[in-house]
């Protein structure tokens, strides 16, 4: 968790904000071993969490999530569009059946939508159909254009398959998969103050 301390004090001064970042488990010092259902799980927790606290605003909640946080935050806002305010998805993937040709090439030709061995995954997080679930929640989709870890075209056809009416989609010509916020900043966080003036305050 603490590598992220510098972009999440960022977005707090940026956006003038506060943060609940959870550590799920099998991250970090948390116990337990990661899997899909128990990171959605704890998603749920930390949610019902901050919506059991009296000193917080719970009605303007953003839930943000990059990559595979991304995966937990589309699931997450899915199931709870009318308890959170809006949905921040930056650079994360169609599913982990699309990313096997990414990470394992060979694999590519077995397992992937429509595949015959998609059944060998067990984590499936198929954001692709989840994002279709949220239907009027407010969305920004962010993606580095040159990122190399989940390809550029993942997130456009993630952006294809939004239903929601309010949705913003920003894109930074020159960002990897982790540094849109420093590499494009000029793009990156007026996108996103203009997002919250817009949809949450």
């Amino acid at each position: 968790m603490s590598h992220r301390l510098p972009f999440l004090r960022l977005v707090a001064q940026q956006l003038q904000v506060s943060i609940f970042a959870p550590s799920y488990r099998g991250y970090g010092m948390s116990e337990g071993k990661p899997n899909q259902r128990g990171l959605q799980l704890d998603a749920q927790a930390s949610l019902d969490y901050l919506l059991g606290r009296e000193d917080l605003n719970t009605q303007q909640i953003v839930v943000f999530g990059r990559s595979l946080g991304g995966a937990v935050a589309i699931h997450l806002a899915a199931g709870n569009q009318d308890k959170i305010k809006a949905l921040v998805i930056e650079n994360t993937f169609m599913s982990v059946e699309d990313m096997v040709s990414q990470v394992l090439p060979p694999l590519g030709t077995v397992i992937g939508t429509g595949k015959p061995l998609n059944f060998m995954v067990t984590n499936k997080w198929r954001n692709v159909c989840e994002i279709e679930r949220i239907t009027d929640l407010p969305l920004l989709l962010l993606a580095s254009v040159h990122d190399e870890m989940v390809p550029f075209k993942q997130m456009q056809r993630l952006h294809q398959a939004v239903r929601t009416p309010r949705c913003m989609w920003v894109e930074f010509p020159d960002a990897l998969h982790m540094d849109a916020y420093h590499t494009n900043r000029e793009l990156y966080w007026p996108a996103l103050r203009d997002f919250m003036v817009a949809y949450v305050h």
